[in-house]
């Protein structure tokens, strides 16, 4: 039979590690060999149904997280507001979503006194003059986030949640998150005859709607057949006049 390999070895260490009241409860199963790979996938097996030790510098708003863990990366204290440093604490999942940290049973210094967080739900959130974020559930039931780029794009940034509940963020329209994308994206105000000249060109040169990629097969929407060069929904969502509509400069 194939020896048990070095990473084995070195897993039933730490899941070992981790449940030392549990195994001097039950001496056989220390005693178990670990010789073959099959004996290690058995014992490593067993070690993870056996209970981790319980962790007395662990603090019970941690402890009843669905996830935790020791914080590998530095953030901020959600009881006392104050910097936890990397691997010096914990994180856990919040009930509203999100990740934070937290101090070790004993180590939150005095509280800072700072505004409370705000609560987000879905939808777009801007927190400065120019800073939009969409927020959104993940297949995990969580919230998650996309910032909008300079070029009207929307792409997922890890933390962004957690400065938008510092930042006082705004709740914005769905319209005006049109318009702003419009202005980033294709370089002309919503509604405008720019706009329209834009879609129109686009869907002339590519035979598809410059807004949403669908193929224009409408006499109304096909440029070809003297139509706008997007379909009704895009006309209606960004504003514009739809049919047969003449491209002009």
């Amino acid at each position: 039979m194939t020896t048990a390999s070095e990473a084995q070895i070195k897993f039933i260490g730490a899941l070992a590690a981790q449940r030392t009241q549990a195994l001097a409860a039950n001496p056989a199963i220390s005693a178990m060999p670990v010789d073959t790979v099959q004996q290690a996938s058995a014992l490593i097996g067993l070690l993870k149904s056996l209970p981790v030790d319980p962790d007395p510098a662990m603090p019970e708003v941690v402890a009843k997280a669905a996830r935790h863990g020791s914080n590998s990366r530095a953030g901020t204290c959600s009881t006392c507001n104050n910097p936890v440093a990397a691997n010096a604490g914990y994180w856990y999942t919040k009930p509203i979503g999100g990740f934070a940290e937290h101090h070790k049973v004993g180590e939150c210094p005095d509280p800072v006194d700072v505004k409370p967080e705000a609560v987000l739900t879905e939808g777009f959130w801007k927190y400065d003059v120019a800073s939009y974020v969409k927020v959104y559930t993940t297949q995990n039931g969580y919230l998650g986030g996309k910032v909008l780029t300079g070029n009207g794009d929307w792409v997922y940034s890890p933390g962004i949640l957690k400065l938008l509940r510092r930042s006082e963020p705004v709740q914005v329209t769905p319209q005006d998150m049109i318009a702003e994308v419009c202005i980033r994206k294709y370089g002309a105000p919503l509604g405008s005859d720019e706009l329209r000249i834009k879609a129109a060109e686009y869907g002339t040169a590519h035979s598809s709607c410059m807004f949403c990629a669908r193929p224009l097969n409408d006499e109304r929407s096909d440029p070809a057949l003297g139509g706008a060069g997007y379909g009704p929904d895009c006309a209606n969502k960004y504003g514009l006049p739809w049919g047969n509509v003449k491209i002009t400069k």
